[in-house]
């Protein structure tokens, strides 16, 4: 098939653009470059970026095999730098009651917003669920308080201090919990909690992490109220606080004499400078064992995998991974089972 030279052109400035921008992308994942934070945001565009070369790579082998070549290379440096985008579960997992699970939900301070309004309290509902999944341990962000009996199973509890100005965060476990704090990160609304669980005769340190948010909830307010040079400094603003925050966590960590497992909303995606920092040393719950897209996020048209369970990979092995499609918040649940490698 033959295609007339100005529009010929015009794709291949499209294929070139969309191959840039994702090895951009993968140089940034690597490389972060220290004054432009805001290139960090092209993280959230890796997913379509990988389709569109996909798709130009499927089109020029057709129309021209030799400009083939863009999108090939783009896509092999993409696959090397951020593997699949869609994971493919083949076996179902042999579960042990020895695994230890990890449940980790942003429940948005329990109330369930069907478009623009709040439609009701929905604890009971998400506090239900949780209990026919069993998790050993659950790790809550936007927690807002519910009755005791509610949370029962749950004996040890650790929560954001009271007092903080910012994001409550709760770590429930049915297994003690010897110690707890809570890092407040400079200039924020939002936090990490950990707690020290003891674990047979182990202790296992488990973050319950909520990152900063870039407050985007729909194509429209992103057009409307979010247009133009303000939201452009917002959005450098969130990337930085990133970059800020995931040092924060990462030098904690590297500071316990513990293993240690992430859970919660990073609030970016996994394709990151943060997120990569973050995850050094550590298995990506999802990555090894769950499939599909993994989409934590949903609101508006808008959705993206931004919740994550990260553990140690010298210290467990991932037994299973499940993203759960219950719309009881914007956000979505995962759990993850573990199991622990005793030394």
């Amino acid at each position: 098939m033959r295609l007339a030279s100005g529009i010929r052109k015009f794709f291949v400035l499209l294929n070139v653009a969309a191959a840039f921008t994702l090895l951009l992308a993968c140089y940034n994942a690597y490389k972060p470059i220290p004054s432009l934070p805001l290139v960090d945001v092209i993280g959230i565009l890796v997913p379509p970026l990988m389709i569109i070369n996909l798709l130009f790579l499927v089109f020029w082998i057709w129309i021209k095999k030799q400009f083939a070549l863009i999108s090939a290379i783009s896509l092999l440096v993409g696959f090397w730098c951020f593997g699949s985008i869609y994971e493919i579960q083949f076996l179902k997992p042999d579960l042990s009651e020895k695994d230890l699970s990890i449940f980790s939900y942003n429940v948005q301070g329990f109330k369930y917003w069907a478009g623009k309004e709040a439609s009701g309290i929905v604890s009971i509902d998400i506090l239900e669920f949780i209990s026919e999944q069993d998790p050993d341990v659950v790790c809550f962000q936007e927690y807002k308080p519910v009755r005791p009996e509610l949370i029962a199973s749950y004996p040890f509890r650790y929560y954001t201090p009271h007092g903080t100005g910012r994001t409550s965060q709760a770590i429930l476990s049915k297994y003690p919990i010897a110690n707890g704090g809570s890092l407040n990160f400079p200039n924020s609304g939002n936090n990490a909690i950990y707690a020290d669980v003891a674990y047979g005769k182990d202790t296992i340190r488990i973050y319950n992490v909520h990152l900063q948010s870039y407050w985007i909830y729909s194509f429209r307010s992103l057009i409307k109220r979010n247009a133009g040079k303000d939201f452009m400094k917002r959005l450098q603003h969130t990337a930085a606080k990133h970059r800020e925050q995931a040092v924060i966590l990462e030098n904690h960590r590297k500071s316990s004499n513990h293993p240690v497992v992430y859970a919660g909303d990073f609030n970016q995606p996994p394709y990151s400078p943060s997120f990569r920092r973050l995850s050094e040393d550590m298995k990506d719950s999802f990555r090894e064992e769950g499939g599909g897209w993994g989409t934590t996020f949903k609101r508006n048209y808008i959705s993206a995998r931004i919740d994550f369970i990260l553990a140690d990979d010298q210290a467990f092995e991932v037994i299973d991974h499940q993203n759960f499609n219950i719309r009881k918040s914007d956000h979505l649940p995962v759990m993850a089972r573990l199991k622990y490698r005793s030394n």
